[in-house]
């Protein structure tokens, strides 16, 4: 299935690169675009800006940081309202997370484990560079939901 899917976006890159690149041609040469040929790049275009930002995303997460220690763990991490403060002292307190309020950590690299709380793989990462936790990580498969940046 994995395979399908990467030849699918790649055929779709492909095509939408090529309508693009034709349209741009046909500007180049001082020809005027109907408003079909406008809608119909505006669309391919879209599609290759969302297939590169997909990968891009995916290429700059590392979900599997080695050597994660409690200090790269302990801090305040946001998203919007939602706060969760984590201490060295192996506390926390969150804000505005279903299944977490507060009480004691641990962590096992990556994996985070909270006492208390209803959270089934949380998980802390770096996407670009960021250190965050995603708390309803569900697996390389799945979507990751929201990640609360280190602050």
């Amino acid at each position: 299935m994995e395979s399908f899917s990467i030849l699918l976006m790649l055929l779709t890159g492909i095509v939408s690169f090529w309508i693009v690149l034709r349209q741009s041609f046909k500007m180049l040469n001082g020809r005027t675009l109907s408003r079909r040929s406008w809608v119909v790049s505006g669309i391919a275009l879209f599609l290759i800006v969302v297939i590169v930002r997909s990968q891009l995303i995916e290429t700059y997460t590392e979900y599997n940081p080695n050597n994660v220690t409690a200090q790269d763990v302990s801090g305040r991490y946001e998203k919007g309202r939602m706060i969760l403060e984590i201490s060295t002292d192996g506390t926390y307190k969150a804000k505005n997370i279903q299944g977490l309020s507060s009480g004691t950590w641990t962590h096992d690299d990556w994996n985070l484990e909270f006492t208390g709380s209803r959270l089934i793989m949380p998980r802390w990462i770096i996407r670009w560079g960021v250190p965050g936790i995603l708390p309803y990580f569900s697996g390389a498969d799945g979507p990751d939901g929201p990640f609360l940046k280190k602050q």
